[in-house]
């Protein structure tokens, strides 16, 4: 029997499990022009994957109230129907969900992601066999990441937070588990993290360039 320290290890989505990339911002860029914004046509968007869409609406054409909430609609419709599938698991991250489940751990999946869609697309790359729980955003966005996270620990019946520990590539994910009571693994392969250490707010455990570099950090 293993003794890690963890009973379950909680995934982000975009930028941790899946290189959405290509999807999300052909669904932005789309949008936004419909819209009758213009987003420079080298800007990368990328700071947008991965935090609750709105934020980009705001940023980058000043909206907010109903005509924030109306963008948002629109780009999860445009999202959904016509770049949901343009996405990438990263590389050897089923070695990892297999090597996880022979520790005995248990998986979930908190994203920001409406819950539909994270579902449609973790089923649709194959996901799904590897996680016990999936929680994605409500569709009013009222979840925050740290209620996603308490979601899953609450539906896989593990009493104590501290054998919990969030994976994930943004700000956001470390945020949800300092607020949440969980331990933390930094990705930095993703859209987030590109830094060190020292430049997260709330200090990981660990941080990990690869996927499998985080299987280490799981047996401890």
């Amino acid at each position: 029997m293993h003794h890690s320290r963890y009973k379950l290890a909680i995934f982000d989505l975009d930028g941790t499990l899946l290189n959405t990339a290509a999807g999300i911002e052909a669904a932005l860029r789309h949008t936004i022009k419909e819209l009758g914004y213009t987003v420079p046509c080298n800007m990368s968007l990328s700071d947008y994957i991965g935090p609750p869409i709105e934020q980009a609406f705001t940023e980058l054409c000043g909206l907010e109230g109903e005509a924030l909430h109306t963008a948002a609609n629109r780009f999860r419709t445009q999202y959904s129907t016509h770049d949901l599938q343009k996405a990438t698991p990263y590389s050897s991250i089923f070695d990892l969900l297999r090597s996880i489940q022979a520790l005995d751990i248990k998986t979930a999946v908190a994203t920001y992601k409406r819950e539909e869609y994270a579902k449609r697309l973790l089923h649709h790359f194959g996901f799904h066999s590897y996680f016990d729980v999936m929680h994605g955003s409500d569709s009013a966005g009222r979840m925050k990441k740290k209620d996603l996270i308490r979601l899953c620990i609450k539906e896989c019946g593990i009493n104590d937070p501290s054998r919990t520990v969030m994976i994930g590539d943004t700000q956001e994910d470390a945020r949800g588990a300092a607020e949440a009571g969980v331990d933390f693994i930094a990705v930095t392969y993703g859209f987030g993290f590109q830094a060190t250490k020292d430049a997260l707010p709330h200090a990981p455990i660990g941080i990990a360039r690869t996927p499998m570099e985080i299987l280490p950090f799981l047996k401890q």
